[in-house]
């Protein structure tokens, strides 16, 4: 039996059929085929924002790990005391943890499935993962983001990043921490947040982070789009980098080669 996926190209959904040793699909020559990977389940419809930012030069699809917003799916990556961590959403609205660690090997196995497959790979998540092995190309967000704002540090600033969840600030405050030594800054000059992308928790963090008198705010949550920046820079009056519009920007340069 063939397992069906969804594409996304333009602004239509296009059937892809993967079999046993065939691998198939209606597409439009001139276009970047982009797989578009995850941990925690995917929501195609997500993504429109960024589609329109790449136009018609890429075409998705869409696989996960965990394909069901279920305690039942997450079961199986339950998180450990203390362990790296990522929130996310269940469908009674409740948000659980799941472990980074146990989702990694098949999150590779993902990448590993995508050699002829895709021409780029974006990883759909900002979680604290190690960088991920690949065959092609990969587009991985918090690997991203952390380079970027590395490169954009002087010795005398301070660092806010917004996490989403309190669970998660531990070790996203070790992973940010060699990025900011290795350009000469220190622990204090690191601020690590957290809320999920909602406008009242948003705005509360934001004013936690202006008391911290913070230079430049990183937001590593790929929920967090365009309309929450506003209120960040407004209340903390200093650039707010998005990993969603990052990673958005970063993807439109790769497609536009083509």
């Amino acid at each position: 039996m063939l397992a069906r996926k969804l594409h996304f190209h333009g602004s239509h959904f296009c059937p892809v059929y993967y079999g046993k040793n065939k691998f198939y699909q209606e597409r439009s020559a001139m276009t970047q085929r982009m797989a578009v990977l995850a941990a925690a389940p995917l929501d195609p419809t997500g993504f429109t924002d960024m589609q329109a930012i790449w136009g018609d030069k890429v075409e998705l699809s869409f696989s996960s790990v965990i394909t069901e917003k279920t305690a039942e799916a997450m079961q199986p990556y339950t998180a450990d005391k203390g362990g790296r961590v990522l929130m996310s959403g269940l469908n009674d609205n409740t948000v659980t943890t799941i472990s980074i660690d146990k989702l990694t090997p098949p999150v590779e196995k993902l990448l590993a499935d995508t050699r002829d497959k895709a021409d780029v790979a974006f990883f759909a998540c900002a979680g604290d993962f190690r960088k991920l092995p690949s065959s092609v190309l990969t587009v991985q967000p918090n690997i991203l983001l952390r380079s970027i704002v590395q490169s954009l540090l002087q010795p005398s600033m301070r660092l806010g990043v917004i996490t989403p969840g309190e669970p998660q600030v531990p070790h996203v405050f070790a992973s940010w921490l060699p990025y900011l030594e290795a350009v000469g800054l220190t622990k204090e000059q690191l601020v690590v947040d957290w809320t999920p992308p909602n406008l009242e928790m948003t705005t509360k963090c934001a004013q936690r982070l202006a008391d911290q008198n913070v230079d430049l705010v990183a937001v590593e949550c790929l929920g967090f789009k365009e309309e929450l920046r506003k209120p960040i820079a407004d209340i903390v009056k200093k650039p707010v980098l998005l990993v969603r519009t990052v990673v958005a920007s970063t993807i439109k340069e790769i497609a536009s080669s083509f």
